[in-house]
């Protein structure tokens, strides 16, 4: 299910891509077992590079151990 404005096939992915990123969207690709093709590929690769940039961003604070802004499902403080 392709969500508006964003890419709903693996080409439509690559066309989106610069030269320098469709490099490493090709290596993650051929590398990443099937059952995390989803989650690895998809929910990554269609976002737009701002999108990755300020998600990784975001990885890079909590693997710091900074949880600060992050929330439950419940939509409770996340605590440690």
């Amino acid at each position: 299910m392709a969500v508006e404005g964003r890419p709903g096939t693996i080409a439509e992915i690559r066309e989106r891509l610069g030269p320098e990123e469709r490099v490493e969207f090709e290596e993650q690709l051929a590398n990443t077992p099937f059952d995390q093709l989803y989650a690895k590929i998809v929910l990554e690769w269609a976002l737009t590079p701002e999108e990755r940039a300020q998600d990784r961003a975001v990885l890079d604070r909590v693997r710091a151990g900074d949880f600060s802004g992050l929330r439950n499902l419940d939509g409770t403080p996340f605590v440690p």
